[in-house]
């Protein structure tokens, strides 16, 4: 191990306890990010004059309005802004919302249908998709499913969701193919689509592949350096995804909104004001450049 890669192994590992309980980040979260940036990039960055999509990303994480962003990153909240935004339609349906996994009991759980997907509000990366019956397993996988969020990453918008557990329709599409599309907007204007696949198995196994594409489905000039997807022909609903994807972001200086595709149909998915907390390493140092200056510069 050399020392950057030292520096950051050590400030990972005290994140999470220096931020057990904090609502607000302190000189010390800052400087801490700051390091983790070097340990990569070898660059000291400056997150409250950004030149780099990360520092962007990083300035509304740590000078943002919080009650703002805990609204939009709280996936049971946001569907009112979707509904009121472009309808009701565009949602997955819901089949229940509970206070903690520990707060459905067994015949609650049989309620529900076989298959399933059980996420918290406040929160990302934690999903369970239960596929057979088998309760004690539910109970098991989504125990920790509400402990506090953020910490690792210095999200600290997260811990201002009131916790719930939210119950959704398996989306199970005719040809078996689930579709992810991820969305990144620079004020309001959509300028990346990342394509994923196999979205349920990415989940369970933790890995995903991914592929840029602008707005006109053409390759970007930047791209995925690790785990990279196939190129795919472009969705008919591209234009669709557009106009909905841009009228949801209006308004914010980066947003980053997902979809699924499912038998032709677009399904909302998230919206995510700082995804990977900023902390998007699979791009290199002149990428976050090149997006910072003709994505967002460019637009304002």
């Amino acid at each position: 191990m050399n020392y950057r890669d030292a520096i950051n192994w050590i400030v990972l590992n005290i994140l999470p306890a220096y931020n057990r309980g904090r609502l607000q980040p302190t000189r010390v979260n800052i400087a801490l990010e700051k390091l983790i940036f070097y340990s990569h990039y070898s660059i000291w960055p400056d997150f409250r004059n950004p030149s780099s999509y990360f520092e962007l990303v990083n300035r509304e994480k740590f000078y943002g309005d919080y009650e703002k962003l805990a609204q939009i990153s709280n996936k049971l909240a946001v569907r009112d802004y979707v509904k009121e935004k472009i309808g009701g339609h565009y949602l997955n349906s819901v089949i229940d919302v509970a206070d903690s996994p520990g707060s459905i009991d067994k015949a609650r759980y049989l309620s529900y249908p076989k298959r399933f997907v059980a996420k918290p509000n406040m929160a990302s990366k934690r999903v369970f998709i239960n596929e057979t019956v088998d309760y004690e397993r539910f109970q098991r996988e989504t125990a920790g499913f509400m402990e506090e969020f953020g910490n690792r990453n210095n999200e600290f918008h997260y811990k201002h969701i009131p916790k719930k557990l939210i119950i959704e329709e398996w989306i199970q599409p005719s040809n078996g193919e689930l579709i992810e599309l991820k969305c990144l907007h620079f004020n309001g204007r959509l300028e990346l689509i990342a394509r994923a696949v196999n979205v349920y198995e990415n989940e369970k196994s933790g890995a995903s592949s991914l592929r840029f594409y602008d707005r006109n489905w053409k390759e970007p000039r930047i791209q995925i350096r690790e785990h990279l997807a196939g190129p795919t022909p472009k969705p008919a609903q591209l234009e669709e995804l557009i106009d909905r994807s841009e009228t949801l972001a209006r308004g914010w200086p980066f947003m980053r909104v997902d979809w699924y595709l499912a038998d032709n149909k677009l399904i909302f998915g998230e919206m995510t004001p700082t995804p990977k907390g900023g902390r998007s390493f699979n791009l290199n140092l002149e990428d976050h450049r090149f997006m910072y200056e003709n994505y967002y510069k460019n637009q304002k």
